[in-house]
């Protein structure tokens, strides 16, 4: 077991999976725990902030599964990882360069377009990349543990 341990360090492949998945990660809790909190500075009170957050996680998730379908359909799941974390970072720039509440409330929903498909489809992307049962187990282990 150690020697696909060592398989797994050494390859190129499961330190992209590592850094792609913690460059999605990272934004994707930041968004999960402040989304609340972007919506209340738009002025709206906690519960309709809370409740206009809602939408936002449905077109997440229909989005999220989407691209999952599109992806396998089309078998190239990288390129789906750029256009959506050029959507999620023109998201993020508009939330943070923007004073007006419609467009950010509009940006919200970009970044969770760009943050949201890109966790399981980087996972995925990883598991099709590394050969042999064994050390993709470990890198995928290592990539969801970082």
């Amino acid at each position: 077991m150690c020697r696909y341990i060592f398989q797994a360090l050494k390859d190129w492949k499961t330190w992209l999976g590592m850094l792609c998945y913690a460059g999605s990660d990272a934004p994707l809790y930041a968004f999960s725990l402040f989304t609340p909190s972007i919506i209340n500075q738009l002025g709206y009170t906690a519960t309709p902030a809370n409740l206009l957050s809602v939408p936002v996680y449905a077109w997440a998730c229909i989005l999220t599964v989407g691209v999952g379908y599109m992806a396998d359909r089309i078998g190239n799941r990288g390129i789906f990882n750029l256009i959506f974390f050029t959507i999620g970072l023109a998201g993020y720039i508009i939330l943070v360069t923007s004073r007006n509440a419609a467009l950010s409330y509009f940006a919200v929903y970009l970044a969770a377009s760009g943050i949201y498909p890109l966790i399981p489809n980087t996972i995925a992307w990883m598991s099709n990349n590394v050969e042999g049962s064994y050390k993709r187990s470990v890198a995928i282990g290592m990539i969801i543990s970082l």
